[in-house]
């Protein structure tokens, strides 16, 4: 077993807390080697359900009434399980209609705030030591703990759900569950439960999967290059087709935000990166970086990142794939001890992961081609 396997199984007996840390730093190349970024992208938050009476317990407690009183026909077994909540089928009691009721796992507020404390201790011992000081541990524990924090609190998301849904860009090719806020807390989150394919679960129509592929992509870049508000987390666990070809974005509890200043900035690196203009790149650095080291060679970055385009030599346009290349180009700046702004290492997470999910559906998927009308 190597080290770097050592390392992802340790963060997977830790529990969520530090499986969620490992999954942000797997999308860091401007801060974590390669081949432990690899290791740590194989992490997984499914875990088995809670027990039935703790579910019961919680949800009377936070509902404040009884169970009985607020859903009838509930469903004990969950349709999903993760790390921080799982998913029940029901219905609700005051009009019948079928609901997705997300259950916050009982205990687990508190089991994070004590393992965020130890995480911020570690990276806090860490960051006394030279050669650790450009990760900025510390950082990167209190970005995971603003996240959780979020992520924990399902009035946000059921917030997030309704911006969204109330912004709808494609209502012919997107739709949100309806959030049903009397029956929502903190603690529950009740929506419309809507019945689809995962997107991982398509059969193999080649028209079918390119048109979805395109129309997720859409989506996508519209939240990211326009709106400046997106979801942060689209894999195609998180996607549901419906019966009339629409795709229903699912687990609103992780989005971003981005300035129109950033956007701009995201929509000129694609461009440079696209024509392998290494002047402007450059020129952009200093604008997503969260830092600039007093001793930034330039005249070696540009060298660094004319290498980086020199691998793409004879590759034309439509064989560009825009994610990898800003992967890249996260990658090199570790080595010049440039540190990303957090908010584009998000968007570069979700665009990396928009274009797997594409290139899964449909192998000639291009981010650039998807993206031209609004570059």
């Amino acid at each position: 077993m190597t080290t770097n396997e050592r390392i992802r199984l340790v963060f997977q007996e830790l529990g969520p807390t530090f499986i969620k840390f490992g999954q942000v730093l797997s999308m860091r190349p401007d801060l974590i080697p390669g081949p432990l970024l690899l290791e740590l992208k194989k992490l997984q938050d499914q875990v088995p359900p809670s027990p039935t009476p703790e579910v019961q317990n919680l949800l009377t407690r936070t509902l404040k009434q009884p169970i009985k009183e607020v859903f009838v026909d509930f469903d004990w077994e969950p349709l999903g399980s993760a790390s921080l909540a799982q998913v029940h089928r029901a219905r609700l009691a005051r009009d019948g209609r079928l609901v997705a009721v997300k259950v916050q796992r009982p205990g687990i507020r508190r089991m994070i705030h004590s393992d965020l404390d130890l995480l911020a201790f570690i990276a806090e011992r860490l960051n006394e030591l030279k050669n650790y000081q450009l990760y900025d541990f510390p950082g990167l524990v209190e970005e995971l703990r603003f996240s959780l924090v979020r992520e924990l609190d399902f009035t946000l998301e059921a917030r997030n759900m309704k911006i969204f849904r109330k912004n709808l860009a494609f209502p012919d090719l997107m739709y949100l569950p309806e959030v049903y806020e009397e029956e929502t807390n903190p603690y529950v989150l009740t929506m419309e439960l809507v019945r689809g394919v995962r997107l991982d679960q398509l059969p193999p129509d080649k028209a079918r999967r390119e048109t979805l592929a395109r129309n997720g992509a859409k989506i996508m870049l519209d939240q990211m290059l326009r709106q400046g508000f997106f979801h942060a987390d689209p894999h195609q666990g998180n996607l549901l087709v419906l019966d009339d070809g629409r795709l229903c974005f699912l687990d609103w509890g992780m989005t971003g935000r981005i300035s129109k200043e950033l956007r701009g900035t995201l929509v000129d690196l694609i461009l440079a990166l696209v024509e392998k203009d290494s002047e402007t790149i450059l020129r952009l650095i200093p604008r997503l970086a969260a830092d600039v080291p007093a001793d930034l060679n330039p005249q070696r970055l540009e060298r660094d990142i004319l290498d980086l385009m020199d691998s793409y030599y004879g590759i034309s346009l439509k064989e560009i794939q825009v994610g990898e290349l800003i992967y890249g180009l996260m990658g090199l700046l570790k080595d010049h001890r440039l540190r990303l702004r957090s908010d584009f290492a998000l968007l570069g997470r979700a665009l990396l992961s928009l274009e797997g999910m594409g290139k899964q559906l449909f192998p000639d998927f291009n981010t650039v081609e998807e993206a031209r009308p609004l570059l």
